[in-house]
Parts: structure tokens; C-alpha cells; sequence
């Protein structure tokens, strides 16, 4: 394929890594996921290597959600507060849920990136039939 490259061409090299930021909630008994996209108004650099207590995150969330909801994680201590709904999260063949920015709390002393690194893990697109595996993480 190199010998088809013109002077005009680029080639971009991703070295991008995706943060294990797919987790679980509680809501009403109920198991659904969560989803952390992107740190609400700060830059992620400073999100990931900030503490994690009191950070506000836009995510996914696979349930109808409402501003002031506050939502246990599943597997380890620590909750979200909701403290807006951008807009319902709808996908064909899945549960509704919440376009929304969120408010975390922890009761350990850690950052957002250890604090990902720890309960979190990959998000795996819904088109590979298949949970996250170990692997995932490197590649």
C-alpha cells in the first residue's frame, strides 16, 4: 500500500486509549449502565488526574433519569447525583434511558483516572455481541 501513498496524502497514527468508563447503577432495585463520556466544562486531562469526589460527567445512563436523582453504583461504594437531563436516551431494541450529567461521589481518596481504572470497565460497541474481556484493556 505504500507504493500507492502521493505527496498529497497524510497518514495519521491513533494512539488513543479508550478509559474503562462503562459501569453499573442501581435504580429502584434495578441493575442499569452507565456510560461517562466527557467531564462537564473541564478538560479531560484535568477530569482524570483530578480526585474523583464532586466531579460532574455527561453520560449514558439505561434508565429515565431526573435532575436530583441519585443513583448507588452496583459493585463499590460511592454514588452519582443527577443533576441534568440533557435528553432520553433512545436506541432501537434497547431500555430507554437518559442523555445527563451527573455528579460523582466516592468515599475513597483517589482520581478519576484510578477511580475509572478500578470499578469501570471498556465499553464494548452493542454490534460485538459480547461483553468486555481482559484484553480489551490493551488493545
Amino acid at each position: 500500500w505504500l507504493e500507492e501513498l502521493k505527496d498529497t496524502h497524510t497518514i495519521v497514527f491513533n494512539n488513543s486509549r479508550v478509559i474503562k468508563a462503562r459501569s453499573q447503577l442501581v435504580d429502584s432495585g434495578k441493575v442499569v449502565e452507565i456510560l461517562f463520556l466527557d467531564p462537564h466544562n473541564t478538560p479531560l486531562h484535568t477530569s482524570l488526574s483530578s480526585n474523583v469526589n464532586g466531579q460532574e460527567w455527561k453520560c449514558m445512563v439505561r434508565s429515565p433519569v431526573s435532575a436530583g436523582d441519585t443513583l448507588p453504583f452496583k459493585h463499590f461504594p460511592g454514588k452519582v447525583e443527577v443533576t441534568s437531563v440533557i435528553s432520553p436516551w433512545i436506541e432501537k431494541g434497547e431500555s430507554p434511558g437518559s442523555h445527563c450529567t451527573v455528579k460523582i461521589t466516592n468515599h475513597e481518596d483517589v482520581t478519576c483516572s484510578e477511580f475509572f481504572e478500578s470499578n469501570g470497565e471498556i465499553p464494548i460497541p452493542p454490534y460485538f455481541n459480547r461483553e468486555a474481556v481482559e484484553d480489551d484493556a490493551v488493545r
